[in-house]
């Protein structure tokens, strides 16, 4: 199924589909009730309008998270190359160009806040990031914790006109 170990998985919000990713760099896609993979990008020969070979869109390295978005349109990868993605969970296109972090990608929570998809990602170097998933557009200047790694973050539902975060971290604090 995968080349390697899966570090990732997550079943769509209808609970129909489970999304797969790990150290293969490929994002995987199957129905729940079928035994059938589909593999996004398609495991298929991709050739563009010459009938030549078009390369397949994926990770430069290990997936190490995923999620769905709410209506299950999209799925979102972060990875050990230092990019969050998001891709049509139809189609398999990406649908953002890659956005980049300083370290590896180790969190991720999904927001709909006042009708726009908010991405908040966390990378291994003790940063957070907030993202547009539409433009794929960062939104607000990096969050550092300094001294000590973040282990745990999340937003306070409906907290009103601003998104609200919390977070904690190695050292014991909220």
């Amino acid at each position: 199924w995968h080349n390697g170990s899966v570090a990732s998985i997550a079943f769509s919000p209808d609970g129909k589909r489970i999304a797969t990713g790990g150290e293969d760099m490929f994002l995987k896609v199957f129905p729940r009730d079928d035994k059938a993979w589909v593999k996004y990008p398609m495991e298929k020969d991709l050739k563009d309008a010459n009938g030549k070979p078009v390369p397949i869109p994926h990770h430069a390295s290990a997936i190490s998270i995923l999620t769905f978005n709410e209506n299950g349109s999209k799925i979102i990868t972060g990875g050990e190359d230092n990019t969050l993605r998001v891709w049509d969970s139809k189609s398999s296109e990406p649908l953002t160009e890659s956005m980049l972090h300083n370290a590896s990608v180790g969190g991720l929570k999904i927001l709909n806040h006042n009708g726009m998809e908010i991405a908040l990602s966390m990378s291994t170097e003790g940063a957070m990031y907030l993202w547009n998933l539409e433009s794929g557009q960062i939104l607000a200047p990096l969050m550092f914790s300094p001294g000590y790694f973040i282990n745990g973050f999340d937003f306070l539902p409906n907290a009103g006109s601003d998104p609200v975060i919390i977070y904690c971290g190695g050292l014991g604090n909220i």
